[in-house]
């Protein structure tokens, strides 16, 4: 499962997941708000590989439906300093409770201090990789 902050950026992550599978067994669906909430049920009911959700519609799932996140292996918080930044702290906890232990796997352009204060209070063995210098652009880029 991958969640990101915002509608848009769930989108390119579910497309470019799409362009990764194609010609395999692989199947995604798209859990965000300003679409059909029964529809992404049964897609989901139809059995996928990979979920990308807003950390709002997953709580929508998680308190309105009887879903469950047992099968979650993998957990990323894509865009994390993002996800803090707009007050989904609060949010992402409640989902990583509902979690069955997965995988969990953050990313962001920068570390705040308060993305380190939050990976270290919902990870017990970290491997932490940057390339660059922390918290600094690439020049490359």
């Amino acid at each position: 499962m991958v969640l990101t902050p915002i509608r848009e950026l769930c989108i390119q992550v579910e497309d470019q997941a799409k362009l990764l599978g194609k010609g395999l067994p692989f199947k995604t669906a798209l859990v965000v708000g300003g679409n059909a909430m029964a529809g992404q049920i049964y897609r989901i009911q139809q059995g996928v590989e990979l979920i990308v959700r807003t950390p709002g519609r997953l709580i929508d799932f998680l308190t309105k439906h009887d879903v469950e996140l047992d099968d979650t292996m993998i957990f990323v918080l894509d865009e994390v300093d993002c996800v803090l930044q707009r007050g989904f702290w609060d949010q992402v906890m409640q989902i990583l409770r509902a979690l069955p232990q997965p995988q969990i796997l953050m990313y962001s352009a920068t570390i705040l201090p308060e993305v380190e204060k939050m990976r270290n209070s919902m990870v017990k063995d970290i491997f932490h990789v940057s390339v660059g210098k922390l918290n600094k652009p690439n020049k490359v880029v």
